[in-house]
Order: C-alpha cells, then structure tokens, then sequence
C-alpha cells in the first residue's frame, strides 16, 4: 500500500509539474503517433493503429507496459514472454474481425480495448520503480532518456522507447549512484531525472561525455581562474572550463570551487556522480580545497554573477551554475 501511495504520488508530481510549467520539458507530439514506423505498416492492426491518434495512443500505453513487463522478467522467461505475446497480436485479427482500411469505428473500439486490457494486465503484475515506470506517457520517458543523455549515460535517441540501450544507461546510472543493479529506476530517481531541465541547444552536443567521446575539447571556452573572477559577467550564459580550481563540498546541494582571488562558484551539484561522491569523500571542508585531490578542471556554464562580503567584510565575486561538470582527463598545458 505504501509503494502504491509513493507511485500515485509520483504521477501526481510530475502532473504538478507540467501544469506549472516546471523543468519537465518535453516533445509533445510523441505519443501522437505510433511507437513503430507507419510507413512500413502492412498488417491489418498495424495499419489500424497508424490511422489515427486515438489508436496511437493506445499503442504506447500498451507498448509502455508491454516493456516493463518484459524487463521485470528473469531471462530465462523472456521467450516465452515474446512467445505469447505474438500468439495475442495475431488473435486481435479474428477477435475484432480486422479486413483492412478503412475501419469501423467498432473495429478500431475493439482494438483500443484489447491494448488498455494487456496494459493493465502488465501492470497488474509490476510492482516498485516497474510500476511506475509503466505509468508514466512516452514524453515523460523521453525526458527521462534527455536527461541520462545530459549526463552521459545513454547514447541512443530520446524516442520514448525504453528498449535495450536504455536499461543499459539505467543500469549504470544506478552504478554511478551507487545502487544495485536494476534495469529501473528508482521513484526517486524517477522525479530526480523528471525534473532536471531541457538542456540548452549547445548542451546537446557539448557535453563532457559528447566531447570525451569526440576527443573535442573545443565547444568550450577556456577561461583562466583570475580573468573568471573579474570579468564573469561577458562569460554568463557561455559553456566554459576553468583548470586549477579547487572545490570542496560546503552542505548538502552546495558545491564550491575556488576561481583566483575572490571568486566562488557555487552548485547545487556536480556531475559525474561519482566525482560529486569523490568531493563529498575527501574536500568536505574550506580548508580541503587547496589539496591536491580537490584541485580539479571543471565546466559550467556561469548563469549569474553578482558581487557580496564575506564575514569579514572581504569583497567576494559568486558566480553561480546548475551543476559543475568535473573533467575526467588531465588537459594538455
């Protein structure tokens, strides 16, 4: 009762947070047409599902559930799974009496009843982060697969389709945070990646991943610490990295690296996780930051700058970002 409570909420929160316009950015057109190509459909209840919304619809709250299930499964019972299920896809012919376009309004009732059954039927048989994860509408999982793409753990496409290549970035995202493995996430993990923003059009393609990958370190701007601490203003809203900063992990969601004299740049979290761990572990504290193992190369993007004191009266430049993003490789001097 209490996994059904925290997974009602879950659905509840992200409604909250489209209503409110709120971090959970996403293509809407998605779940207006099929999860498979149209243009290759030849079977009667393929092309019944391509010739209208409604019928797409259904095809992804069935195919949503439909994955769900199959992952929830030991290996040994996939196919069997696989199995079955096209024993039913073929059956949905004869039981809705399928002859080909144009269809029936019944035709189409038919099938669009069938699809909610299995998807209920799915469902009835998932529990925890499955269950929620079945929930949940196909621009939902796109922002889901957007923000593991971010972060540098999926490859693949924001599609919706939460086949293969997305358990694999799931499982080592799981890994990066330190759970066991699971081809799902989390609840928490759910909201947690539901609500991280759309990235920028440069975020896109000028992730530390993307750019590890490429061997391009060009989509940033290399910017000395000293000239960060005095002219941060013209570096607002520009994707940089800054060498030889030393960070230190001040509170929970508070992250700060040390830019020349008098500059601090604070985030509320750092990517890789496990760089964000490493910091937590060895840079806890102010005066951690000037030892070697808190002494990093960073990229950010600097989203306001603006001048205060410290306890001392000290003048103090803070430069703020969402999240700094450590740089795994020793850049060239």
């Amino acid at each position: 009762m209490r996994a059904s409570r925290k997974i009602t909420g879950l659905v509840a929160s992200i409604t909250t947070l489209l209503t409110m316009g709120v971090a959970v950015a996403h293509d809407s057109t998605i779940s207006s047409w099929p999860t498979f190509d149209c243009e290759k459909a030849k079977s009667n209840l393929g092309l019944l599902i391509c010739s209208g919304e409604e019928t797409a619809q259904a095809d992804w709250d069935y195919k949503i559930a439909h994955w769900a299930r199959y992952f929830s499964l030991d290996e040994d019972d996939r196919a069997a799974f696989w199995k079955d299920q096209d024993k039913w896809t073929k059956s949905l012919d004869k039981k809705c009496q399928l002859s080909g376009p144009p269809f029936s309004r019944k035709q189409k009732s038919c099938v669009i009843d069938a699809y909610e059954k299995r998807a209920a039927q799915y469902r009835s048989k998932l529990r925890g982060g499955a269950l929620a994860e079945s929930k949940l509408t196909p621009e939902h999982l796109s922002q889901i697969q957007q923000a593991l793409i971010t972060m540098g753990f999926f490859r693949g496409e924001a599609d919706g389709q939460f086949g293969p290549l997305t358990r694999a970035a799931i499982r080592e995202y799981r890994e990066a945070n330190g759970l066991p493995p699971s081809d799902f996430l989390s609840i928490a993990q759910t909201q947690a990646l539901l609500e991280r923003r759309k990235p920028r059009e440069w975020e896109r393609t000028a992730t530390t991943s993307a750019i590890l990958h490429s061997g391009n370190a060009g989509k940033y701007l290399v910017v000395d610490a000293s000239d960060l601490a005095v002219q941060s203003n013209k570096y607002i809203g520009k994707p940089i990295e800054v060498r030889g900063v030393g960070c230190f992990h001040a509170d929970e969601g508070d992250y700060r690296c040390a830019a020349g004299e008098g500059a601090i740049i604070y985030a509320a979290a750092v990517e890789p996780p496990s760089a964000q761990r490493d910091i937590e572990r060895n840079c806890g504290q102010i005066r951690n930051f000037a030892l070697p193992q808190c002494t990093k190369t960073i990229r950010f993007t600097p989203i306001r700058a603006e001048d205060t004191k410290t306890t001392h009266y000290q003048d103090l430049r803070k430069i703020s970002a969402e999240w700094i993003e450590v740089v795994r490789y020793a850049p060239s001097r």
